[in-house]
């Protein structure tokens, strides 16, 4: 729906906002939230408290799937119901090489190799996360939700 078909009176179906709002109420996304409150934004001081500095550190497992969350709930709203542009890519596609100051520290191209090729398995990876939105967002509500990475 562009800007020119929309209506005033145009309103989102209350079983989209609570489908939207599970995508974003994960485990892994409470996570990461937790962790950035406590440990970046507010700077907890643990000493004080009976909490695991361990149990408060988010995997990077636990990151990607937050991100994926975050990003299909984005083109969910951004794509599908606010009708803007569809993502391409989820990873950038850079004009040079991400590694440039990196490559200059290292100096052993069979571990640039390998950096270049992870980057490349895991922009593959994430371009695939917005894959399948538009169904998971129409279903209804007692269908299974889509598979994590």
């Amino acid at each position: 729906m562009d800007g020119a078909t929309r209506r005033p009176d145009d309103r989102i179906p209350r079983r989209l906002i609570t489908k939207l709002d599970g995508w974003l109420d994960t485990e892994e996304i409470n996570a990461v939230k937790e962790w950035s409150n406590a440990r970046i934004a507010h700077a907890l001081d643990l000493t004080g408290r009976s909490v695991d500095p361990a149990e408060l550190t988010p995997t990077a497992k636990t990151v990607a799937t937050a991100q994926r969350q975050i990003v299909r709930t984005a083109e969910a709203i951004s794509a599908y119901l606010l009708g803007g542009s569809v993502h391409g890519a989820i990873i950038p596609v850079l004009q040079y090489s991400q590694f440039h100051r990196f490559e200059m520290l290292l100096r052993n191209p069979e571990a640039m190799k390998k950096a270049q090729k992870r980057w490349g398995e895991m922009a593959e990876e994430r371009d695939q996360w917005t894959v399948g939105v538009i169904e998971e967002l129409l279903a209804p509500a007692e269908a299974v939700e889509a598979p994590a990475p």
